[in-house]
């Protein structure tokens, strides 16, 4: 089975390059054989809460952003629900259980 993946970039956080960012999330999903369910192009985090919920029912495994800047202030809530890749650096934050501690990024 494909790991199932839903990418996220935020244009307040990219800025101009946001296109370069979304390139660079699909070449990345491609590399790692992910299959990307959906794509979200957003102006600010204020609809994490309802993405977060609807990751379990929809079979997503994985978040992928360009930075971990895109989920600041959001990384250990995103970690209760999935894993998250990041493009710069090339790096994977495993999923974390009901009992991990949020003080911890890693």
């Amino acid at each position: 089975m494909s790991e199932l993946g839903y990418a996220i970039v935020r244009s307040d956080v990219a800025g101009n390059a946001t296109a370069t960012h979304i390139a660079e999330i699909r070449d990345l999903a491609g590399d790692l054989g992910m299959s990307l369910v959906a794509f979200a192009n957003l102006p600010d985090d204020t609809s994490y809460r309802q993405l977060l919920e609807s990751f379990e029912s929809s079979g997503i495994t994985t978040v992928v952003v360009p930075t971990s800047a895109a989920l600041h202030g959001w990384m250990f809530a995103f970690r209760r629900k999935v894993d998250v890749q990041t493009v710069f650096p090339r790096r994977r934050w495993p999923r974390r259980w009901a009992g991990a501690s949020p003080a911890s990024t890693d």
